[in-house]
């Protein structure tokens, strides 16, 4: 089965993913991941304060989803959702581009700008489920290529940690249930 990320962004320039096994069927993970509250993600947290220049938010029991407005829902199947941004996030205060959803994202190609897409995914597995995630990131031009890959280079560590604390979080919360 193809998930919803490859007919969205089927190539890119940067690539993260990272999943994790869930004692819990398929439903009640892919509830979990939605019930995720910021509260229950101290190290996302801290670092979301780093990139926003220490403003903290007061958002604890808005849950990751809501939290993540920024991020534009592109598409939605059973046990797949994808959201995405058009933007320069390596500036100091990332520009973002609007969008209305799918058509949009996948037609903008304007040089300087980079497409983001991250999806969550949950599939039936031995143990219960999997639940991954997986970013593409696709820059529209050589020099915003650049410029990514320089930010990339020092959140990307950040933003492994923050995808494992959200699939590790999200596995006590399914298997809790």
């Amino acid at each position: 089965m193809s998930a919803l990320i490859d007919t969205l962004l089927p190539e890119w320039d940067a690539h993260e993913q990272h999943g994790i096994d869930v004692a819990a069927p398929p439903a009640r993970t892919w509830e979990a991941l939605a019930q995720l509250t910021v509260g229950e993600l101290p190290l996302t947290r801290s670092l979301m304060r780093v990139r926003s220049l220490g403003r903290r938010s007061s958002a604890l029991d808005r849950t990751l989803l809501e939290a993540a407005s920024f991020l534009v829902p592109l598409a939605e199947g059973p046990g797949d959702r994808v959201a995405g941004l058009v933007g320069r996030p390596w500036q100091l205060r990332p520009t973002l581009v609007p969008i209305a959803g799918a058509g949009d994202f996948a037609a903008f190609d304007r040089p300087g700008w980079v497409r983001a897409a991250t999806d969550f995914r949950v599939v039936p597995a031995a143990c219960g489920s999997r639940l991954s995630t997986e970013t593409r990131i696709q820059a529209t031009d050589a020099g915003s290529r650049r410029r990514f890959a320089r930010y990339w280079r020092v959140v990307r560590p950040g933003s492994a940690l923050i995808r494992r604390e959200v699939l590790r979080a999200t596995r006590r919360r399914a298997e809790r249930a």
